[in-house]
């Protein structure tokens, strides 16, 4: 237990002297996109879209983005060859960057929902469905993000790949909109991408429900693990 509590420590000391700017980093994107939709749409934004769409990105692009970069880096740099020789699993490792990233991401979103409740009178039941959506949508694109880096020749390539690969998970899966809104050849190109089930859960969990897209994401996440924990090999070249 205590291996546990050390690493996850490890992971926001990381963060000591930045955590301000991450801060700001975190808000600005949010609340710049909504202060958008505020000129565009005035008073008829769709806000819990908008708040599904904010979570996505955050909680499951963001950390992808982030992971996908932060494992290149370590990879470059020869760290994921020490983390190895330490008596940590590869799991652990990854899971405390996503706790990490979990830790960053909470002002935001915790900014977007006091804005909605006040601003615009929506209710956002903060449930165990709500809960579990947003931990699954983070450890399903993990997975992904955990991938690139390990398998990306430099950093470079990964931050090139990642930033490639974000714009598709968020726009070409219904993040903003909901699933039946989307054009049919869209609506079938979603069904591929774990953003798709993403925003299905975190709709389910702002109406109370628990839906096939929790199962599926939960699958993603295992299956991604799998292939990072068991198949890549971490080593520096």
């Amino acid at each position: 237990m205590y291996k546990h509590w050390i690493i996850f420590k490890a992971a926001l000391l990381d963060i000591r002297n930045e955590w301000s700017w991450y801060l700001i980093l975190m808000l600005v994107n949010p609340l710049s996109v909504l202060f958008f939709l505020k000129i565009i749409a005035r008073d008829s934004i769709d806000f819990p879209s908008y708040i599904v769409g904010s979570i996505v990105m955050t909680f499951g692009t963001g950390i992808f983005l982030s992971l996908g970069q932060t494992f290149a880096l370590y990879k470059a740099r020869s760290s994921l060859d020490y983390y190895l020789v330490l008596p940590l699993s590869k799991n652990e490792i990854i899971l405390s960057q996503i706790f990490r990233n979990i830790i960053l991401s909470a002002p935001s979103m915790t900014m977007v929902i006091i804005i909605g409740i006040f601003l615009y009178g929506v209710r956002i039941p903060i449930s165990i469905y709500f809960i579990l959506a947003i931990m699954l949508t983070s450890v399903s694109l993990a997975g992904l993000g955990t991938m690139i880096g390990v398998l990306s020749r430099n950093v470079q390539i990964a931050s090139i790949l990642t930033q490639i690969i974000t714009p598709i998970l968020t726009y070409l899966a219904p993040v903003f909109v909901p699933q039946s809104e989307l054009p049919l050849k869209l609506r079938a190109i979603s069904y591929l991408l774990p953003t798709t089930y993403a925003s299905n859960s975190l709709r389910a969990a702002l109406r109370g429900e628990l839906t096939i897209d929790y199962l599926i994401l939960f699958l993603i996440g295992i299956i991604s693990f799998l292939y990072v924990v068991r198949v890549l090999d971490w080593r520096h070249d």
